[in-house]
């Protein structure tokens, strides 16, 4: 998440006197933000009790799907790479 948000804060500083990119670099940050947020919340609240997690010896544990949550935060972030690499396509053409 981190990685992500310097990029974006980059492209922020350096090309942020247009207005649709600004927006675009807004609306993603917010995005990236929430899914790193979520992510967090999902590595707490996916298994129970949280021990479970890292001791699968507990009785009574449950864990989610925690591959199908890989498949999708990877299918998720991959996508997120893909609109940070094009956002500032349109002012690199221009050049």
């Amino acid at each position: 998440m981190f990685a992500k948000l310097s990029v974006l804060v980059f492209y922020r500083r350096v090309m942020g006197l247009h207005d649709w990119l600004r927006r675009g670099v807004d609306i993603t940050i917010v995005f990236v933000v929430l899914l790193g947020i979520a992510g967090v919340l999902f590595l707490f609240a996916g298994c129970r009790p949280l021990r479970y997690t890292w001791d699968k010896t507990i009785p009574n544990g449950y864990c989610c799907d925690m591959v199908l949550w890989y498949f999708i935060n990877a299918g998720i972030n991959i996508a997120i790479d893909v609109v940070i690499t094009g956002l500032p396509l349109p002012l690199l053409f221009r050049l």
